[in-house]
């Protein structure tokens, strides 16, 4: 039977293809759940329903049509309101239209007629692209990649391959909760052999199911392979639906303990490591502590052997202290005098500081004789320097006339004119000759317009060819066209190349440019504007720029001839004027040797009040001494008393100390054998305990490993079941349900997605006869109908 889709099912009494029917069968036995009605809330009514979406693939996996069809039981209500986007809607079940708006459908029923059920359609591929798995097929014949639609019929080996791949744009709860199941049957006796790895195969008479199974979250790829002499393939039919059964609540209560407990564990862990690491770091510290007590009983009997030198020692101790005090009992009276010093000094300090003091007013009073010299030189120096400023005035004005007596005031050199519009003839009839078609001119022939330009190619044909050797010795680089003795050649084209590049020329103003600027004129780019604008107005009215151009030459020419007559008369004048200014500027000379006398006074002034300004810098550093000095003078008169008294107490220390060393030698030299020998018992014991200790350490390293295992066993089995590999531990067979149309829905009783790939088959003549005798596609449940007809059609003959 031919659907409108395309896509074949069974047809009644062909047992090829019945294979189809086992699977939808089996489908159905696991997606249709009774609708069980909800709970009224206060004196209102509130529908239930079931959701199911079904789809049609093409044999890749690519979605060609699908449907979502929502079953209502509406326990009394006159109207209901569905939420979802939707390319149409279809009602199934009576004629009542809805309202729809942002999303939102309503369908209001006629209070005399509500139906007790209520079905409606609504076509949508939104569903499709939120499914929790992305399914692809891919085909292979005798081991190499072909279309499926070249398959139908053939021999051999066909591999077919089934992708499954988690969708991360999915919602959280059809990643968490729904279970996949794909199925295909074959006909036993039409095939020569079947393989599929990972799969469920059983035997249904003589059909052969196949099928898969994914958990939530789980990517999978399986294979089917299928030996035959003529092949042909129902397509693969997709069950996606949530886990509900009770025994799910234990996987649920299992996740839910993990989380509870994984805090607790991963505390637990962290103190075993902590406590592991430590005992495995005691080891190290035992060993360390035995081998530092085994260099302490070392270091005990290299004191006791030395001892005896220590005792001799002490005597020298004993002896240098006595001979201390005795240098310490002197100090008093030398600290007294050192206190009568410091007074004496400080009496004369005060007498010299009286005596400079009175010496400031008269260095006062030369520092302001001083300055009042020095204004009067600077006022000396002023008139100097104005005068000076006139002799330099007088040279620059002698300077200026003496040029004018050897040049031209007024220039003459003003071209004709008439010359540059000849000049300008000629670069446009250059540009002519070398231009493209869109105005540009190329570097090889902007360097054959360059020469003849210069005058250094007679004719285009003769420049084109001196240019092409050029731009190939230009090409070559500096450096090879050096070495072959192409130096001066590449210099001059690169020179050219530069204008070229500079002028990046697109119309006749440009090219002049460049030509200009190869020639070396420094007014390259506005000469060239005035000759574009020339030869413009030239085009335009040759006959008009004629007469302007003679006018201007006449006006020109007559301007030349007035220019000549003003420099011969300021040549006569200035001659005997720079000779007057020379015998000034000669007389002024003589004021130099005035400013000679003026900065040696100026100098001595100046050292004279350096002298004045040290004088009294020194006065003032003496007088601050006087004011430190007796500021801590009683300080330090109290410091001399506090070191009489130190010496004092520490010759009576000194004393007592050795005293004290006398009574702890005899002690130690009557004690020292006891001590010794109860030393070295007692640190030998000690240090044979802590190496006990730190072999009994070394097997931590084991129970730490095993302990690692134990953790990364159990986190990579919680980590492989909650993301990593699926989403076992996530699954909740008791959460509400999630629309598949839209979350603002509410839950729906159940929900089941259906999908079937497209068949591989050859159409022959009898279901092409049957296909055109069911050319009415009728309703949706019509369709839907004849697809489970032929099914079940399909699996009873199976059985007779």
């Amino acid at each position: 039977m031919e659907r409108k889709d395309g896509l074949r099912f069974p047809v009644r009494g062909c047992a090829v293809r019945r294979s189809a029917a086992i699977t939808m069968a089996a489908v159905l036995a696991l997606s249709f759940v009774p609708a069980v009605a909800a709970d009224q809330i206060g004196d209102s009514v509130t529908p239930t329903y079931d959701e199911a979406y079904y789809a049609t693939l093409d044999y890749y996996g690519n979605l060609t049509d699908g449907s979502v069809v929502k079953s209502y039981i509406l326990n009394g209500a006159a109207s209901l309101t569905d939420y979802g986007d939707y390319d149409q809607i279809n009602n199934l079940t009576d004629g009542t239209q809805p309202s729809t708006a942002d999303g939102k459908i309503v369908f209001q029923f006629d209070q005399k007629n509500e139906p007790d059920h209520f079905y409606f359609e609504g076509k949508t591929a939104k569903p499709f692209e939120a499914l929790p798995w992305t399914v692809s097929m891919s085909y292979q014949l005798n081991g190499v990649a072909t279309k499926a639609e070249d398959l139908a019929g053939k021999t051999g080996l066909v591999e077919i391959g089934l992708n499954l791949v988690p969708n991360k744009s999915a919602s959280e709860y059809a990643r968490d909760n729904y279970v996949l199941v794909a199925s295909t049957v074959f006909n036993q006796d039409d095939i020569l052999s079947l393989k599929a790895e990972g799969a469920q195969v059983q035997l249904i008479g003589n059909l052969r199911l196949v099928m898969f199974t994914a958990l939530p979250g789980e990517e999978e790829h399986f294979t089917v392979e299928v030996g035959s002499k003529d092949f042909s393939f129902d397509g693969m039919t997709f069950l996606m639906v949530p886990a509900t059964l009770a025994q799910l609540d234990q996987i649920a209560e299992l996740g839910k303990r993990k989380n509870e407990l994984e805090d607790d564990y991963d505390k637990l862990n962290s103190s075993l490591d902590t406590l592991l690491d430590s005992v495995g770091n005691m080891s190290g510290s035992l060993y360390s502590t035995a081998d530092g007590l085994d260099e302490l009983d070392g270091a005990r009997g290299t004191i006791s052997a030395g001892k005896g030198e220590i005792y001799g020692n002490t005597d020298k101790i004993r002896e240098d202290l006595d001979a201390m005090s005795v240098v310490l009992t002197p100090m008093t009276e030398q600290i007294n005098a050192a206190g009568t010093a410091l007074t004496d000094t400080k009496t004369q300090l005060q007498t010299l500081t009286d005596l400079l003091t009175s010496l400031h007013t008269q260095t006062k009073n030369l520092r302001s004789a001083i300055a009042d010299a020095k204004d009067s030189g600077d006022d000396l120096r002023e008139m100097l320097d104005d005068i000076s400023n006139m002799q330099a005035n007088l040279r620059s004005l002698q300077k200026a006339l003496a040029a004018m007596g050897s040049s031209n005031l007024i220039s003459t050199t003003v071209q004709s004119p008439s010359e540059a519009l000849t000049q300008a003839k000629s670069l446009n009839g250059l540009y002519q000759s070398v231009a493209d078609s869109d105005g540009s001119v190329s570097y090889a022939n902007f360097m054959a317009a360059a020469l003849m330009a210069g005058g250094k190619a007679a004719s285009v044909s003769a420049a084109q060819a001196t240019a092409a050797q050029m731009e190939y010795i230009y090409n070559l680089g500096e450096t090879a066209a050096t070495a072959a003795g192409y130096g001066d050649t590449w210099t001059t084209a690169s020179g050219l190349h530069d204008a070229w590049a500079t002028a990046s020329i697109d119309d006749f103003q440009s090219f002049a440019y460049g030509i200009l600027l190869a020639g070396g004129d420094s007014s390259a780019q506005s000469d060239a504007k005035q000759l574009s604008g020339l030869y413009s107005f030239y085009a335009a009215d040759p006959e008009e720029c004629k007469f302007m151009l003679d006018t201007m030459d006449t006006l020109i020419t007559s301007m030349n001839t007035i220019s000549s007559s003003v420099n011969s008369s300021v040549k006569s004048l200035a001659n005997p004027s720079a000779n007057l200014l020379s015998q000034v500027d000669t007389l002024m000379d003589q004021i130099d040797v005035f400013y000679d006398l003026l900065n040696e006074a100026e100098t001595a002034g100046s050292i004279a009040k350096v002298m004045t300004e040290k004088g009294d810098s020194m006065i003032d550093t003496l007088a601050a001494l006087d004011d430190s000095f007796n500021k801590y003078e009683p300080t330090a008169q109290e410091t001399l008393k506090t070191v009489q008294a130190l010496s004092e107490n520490a010759s009576v220390t000194i004393q007592d100390t050795g005293t004290f060393i006398g009574s702890l030698e005899a002690l130690l030299q009557k004690s020292g054998t006891q001590l010794d020998s109860g030393t070295k018992k007692t640190l030998e014991g000690l240090a044979a305990t802590l190496r006990e200790a730190a072999k009994s350490t070394s097997k931590t390293g084991d129970v730490k490993s095993a302990k690692g295992n134990i953790n990364s066993i159990i986190e990579d089995t919680w980590n492989e079941h909650s993301g990593d590999l699926d989403n076992l531990l996530n699954m909740d067979s008791t959460a509400a349900a999630v629309s598949i149309t839209s979350a603002s829905n509410p839950a729906p009783t159940s929900i089941q997605v259906l999908m079937r790939t497209q068949e591989i088959t050859v159409a022959d003549q009898e279901d092409t006869a049957q296909a055109e005798t069911k050319t009415d596609n009728g309703t949706f449940w019509s369709r839907v109908g004849r697809m489970f007809e032929d099914f079940w059609d399909t699996v009873t003959g199976v059985f007779h």
